[in-house]
């Protein structure tokens, strides 16, 4: 279904437990710049101070997490995680994680010096957490078969090719255990077809979810078809109609669609 405007109380509290989505706010004086170069101002900040993020994150990494049922020592993957708080926080909680990435717009121009693993390591070093990366889309990290018990995508899916989504929704279900889960969000822009007719923007597509889901072989347990964009109940009107009801994007025009699927 489409992310709520209203949070429940438990989503906030989380949010507030681990200053999700942006880090711990530091004080006025305490430039950005500092907080990016100090090991300390970081640690103060929090796991979620190192990644920028959307403020869409604010209900997608606690929905992620409570709709996941994740307890210590299971086993997930952060599928395209980058250096985001939550896999930090996951392992916080004694859940053996790995994040796969292939960090295709990784660089100089992102404001990176050093290689992803040496970045991890850090982090890993300052929040006193063991995430383990893989430097690769999901279909390389080579994991073995019926290995995991959740597998978290936030808001990654909309800016995958087809052929490289097919692929990883085949890996998706090779390695997921028996009755694992896959929970994920996905991105739904207001500025793309169906609401226009537009293809593609900066960030991606609008996927037809409805589809993905069909062709993943796995049970649906979490998500509303009518609102699944390629179903034949999708209203762009009605969900244009309804803006009020859900959590809508500040930094730009976009809705979040959530999902779960368990392998049976």
């Amino acid at each position: 279904m489409i992310a709520r405007r209203k949070l429940p109380d438990e989503y906030l509290q989380w949010n507030a437990k681990w200053k999700a989505p942006f880090g711990r706010q530091l004080p006025f004086k305490i430039l950005p710049s500092f907080l990016h170069n100090s090991s300390f101002a970081r640690r103060i900040a929090g796991p979620f101070s190192y990644q920028p993020n959307n403020d869409t994150r604010t209900v997608e990494y606690p929905w992620a997490y409570f709709q996941s049922g994740i307890k210590a020592g299971q086993t997930a993957v952060d599928l395209g995680g980058g250096f985001s708080g939550f896999p930090f926080v996951l392992s916080k909680c004694g859940v053996d994680v790995t994040v796969v990435d292939p960090f295709l717009d990784y660089g100089p121009d992102r404001h990176y010096d050093r290689t992803p693993l040496e970045v991890a390591c850090e982090l890993n070093r300052l929040f006193q957490t063991d995430v383990k990366y893989k430097v690769c889309g999901l279909p390389q990290a080579e994991f073995i078969s019926e290995s995991l018990d959740v597998i978290f995508s936030v808001s990654v899916i909309e800016h995958l090719p087809k052929a490289v989504l097919d692929e990883t929704l085949v890996e998706v279900k090779r390695i997921l255990k028996v009755g694992g889960l896959f929970v994920f969000t996905v991105d739904m822009f207001l500025d793309l077809k169906p609401f226009t007719t537009r293809e593609s923007n900066l960030f991606g597509c609008n996927q037809l979810l409805y589809d993905l889901v069909k062709m993943s072989g796995m049970e649906l347990v979490y998500g509303n078809p009518d609102e699944m964009y390629g179903a034949a109940s999708f209203s762009a009107d009605r969900i244009q109609s309804n803006l009020s009801e859900f959590y809508l994007g500040s930094g730009y025009p976009v809705l979040v669609q959530t999902v779960v699927l368990r392998k049976v």
